[in-house]
């Protein structure tokens, strides 16, 4: 009931004229916020809201535009919008006029000018925005290449909970790349980010147990982090947890499911590494087993999840 009626107070605001109870109004109608969710409606009151020069209400236009959601996708409509948030000094659009850049959609791709917004909005505090400004640290994209400064986004990011900062992080410590090798404090960053289900990180603990590097060897641990990240795509994850079944080691014997795993992890082709072993299960096993095996890795469809 209370809701309701803050709801007819939002319209009666709305109607007079109030840019941020349009903002407010148009999230309720995206989201269902005390009314019946209503895409027209929703962008109706965005509209209004970006009309008066709203920052959040023309960085929610660019979004709708940038997803497709609500209205035809178009990237250069979308970065208008976010271009008049972003000049503004809203952060979140700051991010995507960044990622616009970035990706050359809505224009041509320029890493310089990715760099500039990614680190106007970082240094408000945008996790997402701190932990592609350490990638372009990293990696020298607009910027020249610093591991020590990249370290220092991450770790920023990491902080605010930014799983795949948390894995950048751990590698950093797991190589010494920018901060003092550190395998125990890798090993940490690795457990934040796959606790949040980063495959990456997810294969990287299981290696870890693996191979007692930061954390005491465990072989039942290690198949259970690379099962995870098998799940979602990773194919040195698959690998090993054919190599696991295989072997038996940190779980069952299970030749079928060692072919399955192995199927899933090489079926872009086979590298010299991995020859030696896809020869041995397959002279060890039977042409039903073998037929068993690609028979279920044909069900499994992992999707990988893909970040800058």
């Amino acid at each position: 009931m209370k809701q309701q009626e803050n709801i007819k107070i939002l319209i009666k605001m709305a109607n007079e004229g109030g840019a941020e109870a349009q903002v407010k109004l148009g999230l309720a109608y995206a989201y269902g916020y005390g009314v019946k969710v209503n895409e027209k409606e929703s962008l109706k009151w965005f509209y209004k809201a970006a009309d008066q020069g709203n920052a959040d209400a023309q960085g929610w236009i660019g979004s709708s535009y940038y997803e497709g959601k609500r209205q035809k996708q178009n990237y250069g409509k979308a970065l208008k919008y976010f271009r008049l948030s972003a000049d503004q000094g809203n952060r979140v659009s700051q991010h995507w006029v960044g990622m616009c850049y970035f990706e050359g959609k809505g224009v041509e791709k320029n890493l310089k000018e990715a760099y500039k917004w990614f680190k106007l909005s970082a240094e408000q505090g945008h996790q997402e925005a701190q932990c592609k400004l350490g990638r372009c640290y990293d990696k020298g994209w607009g910027v020249k290449a610093n591991p020590s400064t990249a370290a220092k986004w991450f770790y920023k990011a990491a902080l605010q909970g930014d799983a795949t900062a948390q894995f950048y992080l751990g590698s950093a410590f797991d190589r010494g790349h920018g901060v003092k090798q550190d395998s125990e404090e890798g090993v940490k960053w690795f457990r934040a980010s796959a606790e949040q289900g980063d495959s990456d990180a997810q294969y990287n603990l299981g290696k870890a147990y693996n191979d007692g590097c930061g954390v005491e060897m465990d072989y039942v641990e290690a198949v259970k982090w690379y099962r995870m990240a098998a799940e979602q795509g990773d194919n040195d994850a698959q690998f090993n947890l054919a190599v696991r079944y295989y072997c038996g080691e940190g779980v069952k014997q299970d030749t079928v499911a060692a072919l399955g795993w192995a199927f899933l992890a090489t079926c872009e082709g086979v590298d010299d590494q991995s020859l030696p072993f896809i020869t041995e299960l397959e002279q060890h096993s039977t042409p039903a087993q073998r037929k068993k095996a690609l028979a279920w890795a044909k069900n499994l469809k992992p999707v990988k999840r893909r970040y800058i």
